[in-house]
């Protein structure tokens, strides 16, 4: 599936991030942002990191997030919505970035975009098990990395859906019983949409002949 999405200028987004952080008070006045970076994945959105640096004091980072400029992997963007959830999940003691806060004025970046912490850590590429930090790692790393996954997956899944804001999300396994329906219209909704001028990508195609 063919991604057109334009390229926006780092250095407009960045003054313009660096303006609305100090409108926020959420750095020092004298604070400034240093040139943006952007992760190696995660492109379904229009992703950049941000550092915030005042004199004295350890700098800032955040992460800050778009929808593309042009075509995007999903015909919404619902950047309200994540900000939502992941300050819930921040509520229940999921670890999860946050606060994260949503944007709606155009005026800083353009388009309405959210912002959260960045965290410490790395971010995984399209070849993360061949090479990068996990498989770089040694046996007894990777041992505490995947059960600090699979504890805080359990985490999830004992929360009720209701009060996450999840049960509004489209989801993305096989329904049973009531909610098939409805499950199946999310997703031939979007594959039609999808498929007008490109090709789907293919979990959606799968998830699409469940509908069939």
């Amino acid at each position: 599936m063919g991604i057109a999405s334009e390229a926006r200028d780092d250095e407009e987004l960045r003054a313009g991030i660096e303006r609305w952080l100090h409108a926020r008070r959420l750095v020092p006045t004298d604070a400034t942002v240093e040139p943006l970076t952007r992760p190696a994945a995660g492109l379904s959105s229009d992703t950049c990191f941000a550092r915030a640096v005042a004199a004295p004091g350890a700098p800032t980072d955040f992460v800050i997030r778009l929808p593309p400029a042009g075509d995007g992997l999903f015909p919404e963007y619902d950047l309200r919505g994540q900000v939502d959830r992941q300050n819930e999940l921040a509520a229940r003691a999921v670890p999860i970035a946050a606060p994260a806060r949503f944007e709606s004025d155009p005026k800083w970046l353009g388009a309405p975009f959210m912002v959260m912490p960045r965290i410490r850590g790395f971010v995984l590429s399209r070849a993360w098990l061949r090479k990068g930090p996990i498989a770089e790692a040694t046996p007894e790393f990777r041992h505490e990395l995947m059960l600090g996954f699979v504890r805080t997956l359990a985490a999830l899944h004992r929360l009720p859906v209701e009060a996450t804001g999840a049960a509004t999300a489209a989801p993305t396994t096989a329904p049973t019983g009531a909610t098939a329906g409805e499950w199946c219209s999310t997703w031939s909704d979007y594959l039609d949409w999808a498929s007008g001028d490109r090709e789907p990508p293919e979990f959606m195609t799968a998830a699409g002949d469940w509908c069939r």
